[in-house]
Order: structure tokens, then C-alpha cells, then sequence
């Protein structure tokens, strides 16, 4: 672990460390916890703050200077943790401090980091196929949160001529991660947000000024707005830029109470990027490619030529709307020789400095935004004029840009160069500084709201497209044109689409360096994917309907035959019962007919020969006992007719005559049946 990483280290820990969310009214409260854990741990007999400021940044990664040092030390006192001594060193109370100290909790906010370090490391890994440490992670989180604050809270650059700021490539992926996770974990994005906040509070902290009277000095001044500001403000940048630095001028109007106000350049400098806007955006040679943030904004809103010329028509009512005059004074051309400035020389440094943090900077590509930014510095110090700088109150006058690099040159310039050698003033600072100095004075709960914004606008403004990916694009897609190593159709889909979605960053990751030969190539068949995403997705989708229909028939196939098996089983359980049945009916009709022909045989053989042989038995007797008497003719014959009968009858049955033989079993079957 080298330097900057163990500083980091130790600073991101101390961030964790800070519960502002639970702070009252003041900040500086915030960094009492840390002065007691020091003295506990250094174990000081009494303290000095030229010491305690050397072992606050040793332990804890956080640079504060000796008047916010000072001030700190006064809440101390006044919490009675600590007692002044007469010589301006302090006596520590201990059993008050042990009250305040943080050592038992540090191992339970060490866990948050690692949770949000350690989503950071797979995120990176799984989306974008990087491998990084945890040291690397600690340094690229830190860094992210340096390079959109006026000064780092950790003091690593005060040495430094010139503060270089985190890679693209770095600031792109913490960038994308915080996005992702403030949709996507609420949970994460708050532990974000909790130390980011702090880092605010810090870095308020580490300027080498009263804090208490670090807002003051801006009170009631007018301040110029730079384009890219007033820009971000009318919504022509991103969404979350514009949520933010109105959240921001908010504030500034109710801590600050400034009038707000633009030169006449730069309202020109305005109206020609809405112009150009209308030029383009119908114009079927619209390349996105050397669209500035303004028309992608006026195209992702979908804006026709009608709708961005109109914008422009109204520009002056709607600046004076959101309370931003436009100075067009003729009083700038007053020269007062005494109080100028070396234009030339100031612009000199600033584009040195510029070829310093980017050697590829084309000055004659930049010379009108060089031209406005040096002409806005010229006429601050015209409307300084002869005023003392070393009141920002006194000096009334005041530009507020983004623009860090022309911020730091114009403090460097004119404390070096400036007329009287008086001065420790700059006629240019960033909003940023600006925020920084009004933030002690807000609120805690409003400073919540205040933060998510920033933080969100930071992330917008690390993912968006930088310009020199966008310059080696250009330059690249137009080469291949030119050597006609890609198609128009593509040159074509590439010069109108290579900038939605985040194609270049993607790939890039918004690193010049990482724009290899390939990278066109890449950008191309990822836009392609695309367009044709929705068709797959369509062809997916119907082959999902398709599988579904074949498993519905297949269930339905399966049920049928289920159903059928049922079917079949019931009616060979009806079959064979139905032929038991049958069977059983058979049998007891072969019974029945069986015990009907035993019945009928026994009748014509047994029964009606009995008959018929008792019958003749009876007129043989009858002929012998009645022969005396009157009717025993008539009785003999009854009785011989009667035997003749049965006689033929029996003859029948035996020859079933007439089917009288049937006809008796079939009697004897019914009445079998209805007996049964």
C-alpha cells in the first residue's frame, strides 16, 4: 500500500466514523468524537494544537487546518471535554472523553465500508470484466469524491503546484456503480450517501478559515454565472445536473441572498448553442458527433427545430424568470490601467495548464471558450476596480463557474501578478467552492436532500461522454470513411446512434487510452444488438408462446389419454361386468330351463301316465261296483273319454305336438322367474 492509499484508507474510515445524521445544528460537534478517541489514544498531558493538527491527519487521513482546528477545540471546551490553559495549550478531562470516544464502534462502521467496497468490486468484475483490489477500490471511491470537491479533505495536493485529478476511467465506474445501486439498493446508496456527506462537512472543514464566517464574506454580492452553469440550470444538460445546481442556487439564495447575473458574451455565447441546436437537430446531416450537450439534451427530449427556436425566443424571459439578469453596461470599456490585468499573460497560464493536465488540448480548437473565459475575468477586475481584495463583501463582484482549471489558474494569477500585490482574492471560484462555504449554515435534514443531489449529479457528470473520447471517436470514424474500411449504412447508424445508451463510455470506460482499433468496431455491433434486441426479444417471446401451446397440448394430449385410459377401463369394468351378468342370467336361465323340462318330464312322464293309469284303474273298479246302478254307462264313459285324453296328450307331449312340450317349459320358466 503506497502513501495516497494508506491516507485513504484511513480518511475513508473516518468518514464511516461521522454520524452526521444525527447532528442538531452544527457540524463542527461532528468532529468531537475524533478529538476525544486521539487524546484517549495519544494519551496527551496536555495539548497542543500545532501537535494535535499533525496526529489528526496521522490517524484519521483528514487535513484540517489551525483556525477550524481552533474552532473545534473551542466546542471541546465548551462541551467540557477538554479545559484552556492559560499558555494556549488544553487539559483533557478524561472521564468526559471516554463519554464521546468512538473506539468501541469502529469495528461495527469498518463493516459498512466493506459491504459497499465489497459491492463495488463485484460489480466492476461482473459488468465490465475488471479486476480490482481493495485497496484500489478504497483509492478510486476517495478519488471520486476528491475530484468533485474544492479541496480534498485528506490535504494530499496542498504540496502540489497543481492538483491532477482521478482518471476518467475511474471516476466512470464509481460513477455507474452509484447510479446502479440508488435504483437498486436503497440500503448501499444510503451508506454512500451518509459519507459523502461527511466528506462535505470535512472538506468545509479543511479550509484555512474561521468557519463560523466562512459563508459570510459572500453575503449580498452579485455573481456571474459562467455558460455551462446557467446551461445546467435551463435543463440542457443532464436531468440530474439540473436537480442539483437548482437545489444548490436555492441554498445560495437563502444562506447568500446574491443577484445573480450573466454577461452579455455569455448570453450570446448561449443563444449560439441554442441556435446551432436548431440548425441541427431536423438537418439530415445532423451528427451527433459534434453535437454539444445542449442538442443530445434537445434530442433525448425529442425537440424539433420549431420547439429549440421558440426555447431561444423566450431565453431572456426565462433567465429573468429564474432570477439571472443580463448586464449589458457599457462600463467595461472605462479602462482604469491601474487595476488591469495582463490578458494576455493570464491566458497564457491558463492554457499551459491545460496542456498540463492534457497534453492533447488544441488552444485554436478552444479559442472561443478561451476568449469568453478570459473576457468574463477581465471585466470582474474592471468591476473591482481600485476596491481592497481582501474582502470578497467589500469587492461585490463575483464569477461562479465549473470550470476548476480556470479557477486555480486565476487564484495563482493574481496572487502573483496582481496590480498592487494586495491581493489574496479571486474574481473567479468554483460553485463547488461556493457550496462548500455555505453548507456549515444548513441545516442537517436539509443538507440530506442537498447531498443526494450532488452525489447524483457527480455520477451524471463522471458517466457522461468526456471530450477527448468523443474527439478520438470523431477522428476515427471519420479516417474510416475516408479509407472506406466501413460502410456508409454503418458510418451513418454509427454517426446517429453511437451516442445513445452510452455506447463509447461502455467500451472505453471513458478513457482515451482505452479507444483501441477495435473500439468502432465494438461500439458498432453493440448498437446493432440493439435495434435488433426488440426482434429477438418478439422472436423469444413467440417461441416462449410456441413452447407453451406444445406443453398445453402435451398436458392436454396427456389428459386426453389419461382421460381415455379412464374411459377404456370403465367400459371393459362395464364389459365384463356386463358378460358376468350375462353370464350369470345364462346360467340361471339353463337352471331355470333346466329345473322346467325336469318339471314338464316328470309331468307327462310320471304324473300325467299316473293319472291316466289311476283313471283306468278307477273304471275297472268302477265297472265291476257300477254296473247295478243307472249312470254307470255315462261314468264309464266320462272316465274312458278322460283316459283316451291323457293318453293323447301324453302321445303329444312325447312327440311335442303343436310345441305343446316347449310351450309347458316355457310356462314352468315363467313361473320359475316370478318365484324367484
Amino acid at each position: 500500500m503506497n502513501q495516497y492509499q494508506h491516507i485513504n484508507s484511513k480518511t475513508l474510515t473516518s468518514l464511516a466514523l461521522m454520524e452526521v445524521n444525527v447532528l442538531a445544528s452544527d457540524y463542527i460537534s461532528s468532529f468531537l468524537p475524533f478529538i476525544a478517541t486521539l487524546i484517549l489514544k495519544k494519551d496527551y498531558n496536555k495539548i497542543e494544537i500545532g501537535i494535535i493538527i499533525k496526529d489528526f491527519k496521522e490517524e484519521f487521513g483528514i487535513s484540517i487546518t489551525r483556525a477550524p482546528m481552533q474552532s473545534i477545540l473551542s466546542k471541546a471546551v465548551a462541551k467540557s471535554l477538554i479545559l484552556a490553559a492559560q499558555d494556549g495549550t488544553y487539559k483533557p478531562i478524561i472521564s468526559e472523553l471516554q463519554k464521546f470516544s468512538f473506539l468501541s464502534v469502529q469495528e461495527e462502521h469498518q463493516k459498512k465500508i466493506d459491504i459497499l467496497l465489497n459491492n463495488f468490486i463485484s460489480y466492476v468484475n461482473t459488468q465490465h470484466n475488471i479486476i480490482v483490489s481493495n485497496d484500489e477500490a478504497i483509492d478510486i471511491f476517495m478519488g471520486f469524491l476528491d475530484e468533485y470537491s474544492p479541496r480534498t479533505v485528506s490535504g494530499k495536493y496542498i504540496d502540489s503546484e497543481y492538483r491532477q485529478g482521478t482518471s476518467n476511467k475511474n471516476l466512470y465506474l464509481m460513477g455507474d456503480f452509484i447510479k446502479t445501486i440508488s435504483h437498486n439498493d436503497t440500503n448501499l446508496f444510503n451508506i454512500v450517501q451518509q459519507l459523502s456527506m461527511s466528506y462535505l462537512i470535512a472538506s468545509a472543514l479543511t479550509f484555512d478559515e474561521p468557519t463560523k464566517s466562512g459563508s459570510q464574506e459572500f453575503q449580498n454580492m452579485t455573481f456571474y454565472l459562467d455558460t455551462p452553469i446557467v446551461l445546467r440550470l435551463l435543463g440542457l444538460q443532464t436531468q440530474e445536473l439540473k436537480e442539483s445546481y437548482v437545489e444548490m442556487f436555492r441554498n445560495f439564495t437563502e444562506t447568500l441572498n446574491p443577484q445573480y447575473m450573466i454577461f452579455q458574451h455569455t448570453l450570446e455565447e448561449i443563444s449560439g448553442i441554442i441556435h446551432d441546436c436548431a440548425e441541427w437537430i431536423d438537418n439530415p446531416q445532423y451528427n451527433p458527433m459534434y453535437a454539444n450537450p445542449a442538442l443530445l439534451s434537445f434530442v433525448e427530449k425529442h425537440f424539433n427545430k420549431i420547439q429549440i427556436e421558440l426555447f431561444a425566443q423566450k431565453l431572456e424571459q426565462t433567465l429573468l424568470d429564474m432570477n439571472i439578469s443580463i448586464d449589458d453596461m457599457e462600463y467595461y470599456n472605462i479602462v482604469n490601467h491601474k487595476s488591469q490585468i495582463d490578458l494576455r499573460k493570464l491566458k497564457n497560464k491558463l492554457v499551459e495548464t491545460y496542456k498540463k493536465n492534457n497534453p492533447q488540448y488544441d488552444e485554436e480548437k478552444h479559442r472561443n471558450a478561451l476568449d469568453y473565459d478570459i473576457s468574463s475575468i477581465e471585466k470582474i477586475v474592471k468591476l473591482w476596480g481600485e476596491k481592497s481584495t481582501h474582502s470578497y463583501t467589500r469587492l461585490k463582484y463575483l464569477f461562479i463557474t465549473n470550470n476548476n482549471t480556470l479557477a486555480y489558474v486565476c487564484r495563482k494569477y493574481t496572487s502573483e501578478y496582481w496590480w498592487n500585490n494586495k491581493s489574496n482574492k479571486s474574481p473567479c471560484v468554483t460553485d463547488y467552492y461556493l457550496g462548500t462555504m455555505v453548507w456549515l449554515s444548513t441545516p442537517a435534514p436539509k443538507m440530506q436532500n442537498i447531498v443526494k443531489l450532488k452525489l447524483l449529479a457527480d455520477c451524471s457528470a463522471a458517466t457522461s461522454l468526456s471530450r477527448e473520447v468523443m474527439e478520438k471517436f470523431i477522428y476515427e470514424l471519420n479516417r474510416m470513411q475516408k479509407e472506406q474500411t466501413i460502410s456508409d449504412n454503418d458510418f451513418l447508424l454509427l454517426r446517429q446512434s453511437a451516442y445513445d445508451n452510452n455506447y463509447i463510455q461502455k467500451i472505453t470506460l471513458n478513457e482515451e487510452t482505452a479507444f483501441k482499433d477495435d473500439t468502432i468496431e465494438q461500439i458498432l455491433e453493440e448498437i446493432k444488438t440493439d435495434i435488433q434486441r426488440p426482434m429477438f426479444e418478439q422472436i423469444k417471446e413467440k417461441e416462449k408462446q410456441i413452447e407453451l401451446l406444445k406443453q398445453e397440448k402435451t398436458m392436454l394430449e396427456n389428459e386426453n389419454r389419461c382421460n381415455k385410459e379412464k374411459i377404456d377401463k370403465i367400459n371393459i369394468e362395464k364389459e365384463i361386468k356386463k358378460e358376468i351378468k350375462q353370464k350369470c342370467l345364462e346360467r340361471e336361465k339353463y337352471q331355470i330351463e333346466k329345473q322346467a323340462n325336469k318339471k314338464a318330464d316328470s309331468l307327462y312322464k310320471l304324473y300325467f301316465p299316473s293319472i291316466c293309469a289311476i283313471c283306468t284303474l278307477i273304471l275297472v273298479i268302477l265297472n265291476f261296483a257300477l254296473s247295478p246302478f243307472k249312470f254307470d254307462k255315462i261314468v264309464k264313459i266320462f272316465l274312458g273319454v278322460i283316459a283316451f285324453i291323457l293318453a293323447i296328450f301324453i302321445a303329444m307331449m312325447n312327440n311335442n305336438t303343436f310345441s305343446l312340450r316347449d310351450k309347458l317349459c316355457n310356462f314352468l320358466c315363467q313361473y320359475y322367474k316370478r318365484k324367484k
